[in-house]
C-alpha cells in the first residue's frame, strides 16, 4: 500500500478484460495479472460494498441495487456487509484505499486476538506467538483475504472464547454482556458460512468450559436479535433466490473433498497454484487450502498425543473442531448426510469451507505443543510418518495420473520439495538438545517463513489507480445511457463490473438474486423455457433476442473481430449476430466498439390491452415469440382496464435506487409498465394513492393508472428490513440497559445494607 499496490485484484481486470484491455496503462505490453482465481473480488464483494458504503454517504439506507439483474435486493443479498462496523475505513479512507486497510487488518487482527486468546488461558508469550501467526497467515485467512469475508468473520471467534474465559476466572457476567457485540460483527461481515462456523466454534468452547447453557443462550441469542436488521431481509431473499435451484454446488459435489486432497495440508501446492498458471486441483485452489504450514502440522499432532491436562477446554474445543474439519470437509458416508437430509443453512454451502475450523484447531494445537517440545521422540516418530505420507502421495497421485500429463507430475515433484526439506529441518530440530527458547525461536521463524512464502505466492498487488481509470468508450456510455441499460459481449466488461461506472444491465452474477427474474433471464439469455437447473450466472451471447428491447438494453459492448471471428484490432467484423439493422455502431475506441440497440423500447411505457398468466406461464409465452410490445402479461386481472388504443405518454423523473417517480398521461386508463424487477417491498402510489403493483411478464413491475395526467411514484419500502430494524433496536434497549441495571441494583444493595 505504501508503493501505491492495494490487495485487490484489480490487474485480472484491467489485465484481462475489455475494455481496459485497450490501453496498456503503463506496461510496454499491457498490464500482466497474478491470480485469476480471485475474480469474485471485483465483480462482487467490492462493487456491492461500494454501493453500501455510497448509499450511507448519500444519506440513505442501502437496500436497492439498480445495476445488475434490472434491479435486485442489495443490503440482503449478505455480501454487501453494509453494516460491518469495519466498513466506516471505507467512509473515511475512500473505497479503494478503506477495502485495502480492512485486508491488511484481517490477518493482524486474526493473529492479536488468537494470540490474546492463548495468553488469558495462561499459554507463554512464544506458544501463543506461534498460534497467532498460524492461524493469521493459515490458508483461508490469506487465500480469501481479499475478498474482506471469511477471514473478517472467523477472526472474531477468539474474542467470543476470550470473554468466556474471563467469566470463568472472574466470575463476573460484564464479559459475556459484550459476546452480542461480538456476534453481531460476525454477522454482519458479509458471508454466512464463516458466520455459522465462528459462532459453532465459539458456542463449542462456552460448552465445554461448562458456561451455563442459559447463558449460551441468552448472549448468542441477544447477538442474533440486534443482527436482525441484516438477518431477516437476507432470510426472505434466500427463499426467493436462485440459491436452491442453482446447479453449481451440485456439480462440485457439494464442495466433499476428495481424499487426495489431503496432501495439500502438507503441500499446499501439490496440484499446483492459479497464480503460477499451473493449477490443476479440485474446485478453485482457495476453497480446498487448509494449509497452516507443516510445523503447525507436527505440532499439533504432538499436542493430540503428548498433552497435559492445564489447558483441558481449549484441548478439547481445538481436538473436536480438527476432527470436525475434515470429517465435515471431505467425502464420506457422515458429510454426505449433510446433502442428502439437505439440513438447513449447511447444506447450501461448499463442504470445504470446513477447513476453516481446520485452520483454527491446528493453530491452537501447535501453540499448546511447544510446552512439550522436549518429547522429540514422540514427535520424531510422527514426522517419520509425515515424511513418509508425503511420498506415498505422491506415487498415489503420480499412478491415477494419466501418463500424458508429464507437467502435471513436474508440478508436484516441484512443490514436494519445499514442504519435505521443512518437515526434515523440524525432524532434526526436535531431536537435538537446543534449549526449548531456541527451538522455539527456529520452529516460529520456519513457520512464518513458510506461511508467508504460501501467502505471497498467491495474493496479488495491483496499482490503485485502476480503481479509477477513465476509458472513452465507458464515458461515452455513461453519458449516453440514460435510464436506459446495457449489455456486453464475452470478454467485455467482467459480471457486475458495470456498477462501477453506473450503468445498469439485465444480467449479473450473484447466487441469491431473484429466482423469478433467473426464469425470465434464461428465456431472455437462450430463447426457450429450458428444463435444467437455473443458475447463480445471468449471462447471454444471444443478441437476435428480442426481449433485449424488452429489458431496455440500449448498448451492447463488443470487440472487432477479423472474419474468423478473432479479436482484431483491424478488424471490420463484428459477431454474426450483430450484423442486422438493429444494431448500429455508435462509438468505436481501439477494439471496443458501443453498439447502439435502435429498436429498443421505452423503460417505461402505456399498455391498453393485457393477457392473465399467472405463475411460470408469462415465460413459455415469450419463447413463443409473444407479441409484448403491444399486449402486456399480468398475473392477475387488473380492475378497469378497457383495452383498444389510446395516445399517451409515460416520462421517467427521477430515477434512483429505491426511488423512481414518473409523469404519466393518457387518453384512457391504462396499464404503466416499468422494466424493473418486482420484489417484496416495492409499492406504487399514484396521484397521492396507493396503488397495488400488478407482476408484468412473469418478473417486471406494473400498475394500473386513470385516465388524464398521473404523477407515480415507486418506493422500495421493505417490510422484512423495518422488521430487522425494530428487532434489532429492541435487542439494543435490551444490551444497553445491562449498566443502567447493574447500577441501580449495586445501589439497592448498599442502601439495604
Amino acid at each position: 500500500m505504501v508503493s501505491g499496490k492495494v490487495p485487490i485484484p484489480l490487474d485480472v481486470m484491467v489485465g484481462g478484460y475489455f475494455p481496459w484491455l485497450d490501453y496498456k496503462w503503463g506496461y510496454p505490453a499491457g498490464v500482466p495479472y497474478k491470480n485469476p482465481s480471485l475474480t469474485d473480488v471485483f465483480s462482487q464483494t467490492f462493487p456491492w460494498r461500494i454501493l453500501a458504503v455510497d448509499a450511507f454517504r448519500q444519506g440513505r439506507w442501502p437496500l436497492w441495487n439498480p445495476y445488475s439483474f434490472s434491479g435486485a435486493p442489495l443490503l440482503a443479498n449478505w455480501q454487501s456487509a453494509p453494516f460491518y462496523p469495519l466498513n466506516i475505513l471505507m467512509l473515511l479512507f475512500g473505497n479503494t484505499w478503506g477495502w485495502s486497510m480492512m485486508c491488511v487488518l484481517e490477518p493482524f487482527l486474526a493473529g492479536i486476538f488468537l494470540y490474546l486468546m492463548l495468553r488469558v488461558h495462561r499459554l507463554t508469550k512464544p506458544a501463543a506467538y506461534i498460534g497467532g501467526i498460524t492461524f493469521a497467515l493459515s490458508g483461508f485467512m490469506m487465500t480469501y483475504m481479499e475478498y474482506n469475508t471469511t477471514g473478517q468473520i472467523f477472526m472474531w471467534t477468539s474474542l467470543l472464547i476470550i470473554l468466556a474465559k474471563k467469566y470463568q476466572f472472574t466470575g463476573k457476567q460484564k464479559y459475556l454482556w459484550f459476546a452480542p457485540w461480538v456476534i453481531f460483527w460476525i454477522l454482519t461481515g458479509g458471508f454466512f458460512q464463516p458466520a455459522l462456523y465462528a459462532l459453532a466454534a465459539a458456542g463449542l468452547y462456552w460448552l465445554i468450559a461448562k458456561i451455563k447453557i442459559k447463558y449460551l443462550l441468552q448472549f448468542f441469542g441477544l447477538g442474533i436479535l440486534i443482527s436482525s436488521l441484516q438477518l431477516i431481509p437476507t432470510w426472505e431473499l434466500l427463499k426467493l433466490s436462485v440459491r436452491t435451484a442453482d446447479p453449481n454446488i451440485v456439480n462440485y459435489n457439494f464442495g466433499l473433498l476428495p481424499g487426495k486432497i489431503l496432501i495439500t495440508l502438507l503441500a499446499p501446492d501439490f496440484f499446483g497454484n492459479p497464480a503460477t498458471g499451473n493449477y490443476f486441483g479440485f474446485m478453485g485452489y482457495q476453497e480446498t487450502s487448509g494449509y497452516a504450514g507443516v510445523a503447525a502440522v507436527v505440532l499439533a499432532i504432538t499436542a493430540i498425543f503428548t498433552g497435559t491436562k492445564k489447558h483441558k477446554s481449549l484441548k478439547i474445543t481445538a481436538i473436536i473442531l480438527l476432527f470436525l474439519g475434515i470429517g465435515l470437509a471431505f467425502d464420506n458416508p457422515v458429510s454426505q448426510l449433510v446433502y442428502r437430509w439437505r439440513l438447513p443453512l449447511i447444506s447450501t454451502g461448499y463442504a470445504s469451507r470446513n477447513l476453516l475450523f481446520l485452520s483454527f484447531s491446528l493453530a491452537v494445537l501447535a501453540s499448546l505443543a511447544i510446552s512439550n517440545l522436549e518429547k522429540g521422540k514422540t514427535a520424531a516418530r510422527w514426522i517419520f510418518c509425515l515424511l513418509g505420507g508425503l511420498l506415498v502421495g505422491y506415487l498415489i497421485v503420480a499412478r491415477i495420473l494419466p501418463t500424458e500429463i508429464s507437467s502435471q507430475i513436474k508440478v508436484t515433484c516441484r512443490n514436494l520439495v519445499i514442504p519435505a526439506g521443512l518437515a526434515g529441518l523440524i525432524y532434526v530440530i526436535l531431536l537435538t538438545r537446543l534449549s526449548r527458547a531456541a527451538k522455539t525461536i527456529l520452529i516460529l521463524t520456519i513457520l512464518t517463513g513458510d506461511l508467508g512464502r504460501f501467502a505471497i505466492k498467491f495474493l496479488p498487488f495491483a496499482d490503485a489507480g485502476f480503481a479509477q481509470a477513465t476509458i472513452p468508450v465507458m464515458d461515452f456510455l455513461k453519458a449516453n445511457t440514460g435510464n436506459f441499460r446495457v449489455e456486453r459481449d464475452k470478454g467485455s466488461l467482467p459480471p457486475n463490473t458495470w456498477t462501477y461506472f453506473k450503468l445498469m444491465s439485465p444480467s449479473g452474477y450473484d447466487p441469491l438474486f431473484p429466482k423469478d427474474y433467473a426464469k425470465f433471464y434464461r428465456v431472455y439469455a437462450h430463447g426457450d423455457v429450458g428444463t435444467g437447473a437455473l443458475s447463480r450466472y445471468a449471462e447471454t451471447e444471444k443478441w437476435d433476442s428480442p426481449l433485449l428491447d424488452l429489458a431496455g438494453v440500449k448498448y451492447v459492448l463488443t470487440t472487432k473481430k477479423n472474419p474468423a471471428g478473432v479479436i482484431d484490432k483491424e478488424g471490420q467484423d463484428l459477431s454474426y449476430t450483430f450484423r442486422t439493422p438493429r444494431y448500429e455502431k455508435a462509438f468505436t475506441d481501439q477494439i471496443s466498439v458501443a453498439l447502439e440497440n435502435k429498436t429498443v423500447m421505452p423503460r417505461t411505457r402505456l399498455y391498453y390491452d393485457y393477457v392473465v398468466a399467472p405463475g411460470d406461464q408469462p415465460f413459455q409465452s415469450l419463447a413463443e415469440n409473444f407479441d409484448f410490445r403491444n399486449i402486456i402479461i399480468l398475473d392477475r386481472e387488473p380492475e378497469n382496464i378497457p383495452g383498444g388504443s389510446a395516445s399517451s405518454s409515460a416520462i421517467i423523473t427521477s430515477y434512483k435506487p429505491e426511488a423512481v417517480e414518473i409523469n404519466v398521461e393518457t387518453e384512457k386508463p391504462g396499464i404503466l409498465f416499468l422494466s424493473d424487477t418486482d420484489y417484496p417491498g416495492w409499492k406504487a402510489i399514484v396521484n397521492d394513492q396507493p396503488t397495488p403493483i400488478i407482476r408484468a411478464f412473469g418478473t417486471f413491475r406494473a400498475i394500473e393508472v386513470p385516465a388524464g395526467k398521473s404523477q407515480v411514484k415507486f418506493r422500495y419500502q421493505s417490510r422484512s428490513f423495518t422488521y430487522g430494524l425494530i428487532l434489532s433496536g429492541l435487542g439494543l434497549v435490551i444490551l444497553l440497559s445491562f449498566p443502567i441495571t447493574s447500577v441501580l441494583i449495586k445501589c439497592h444493595r448498599e442502601r439495604t445494607k
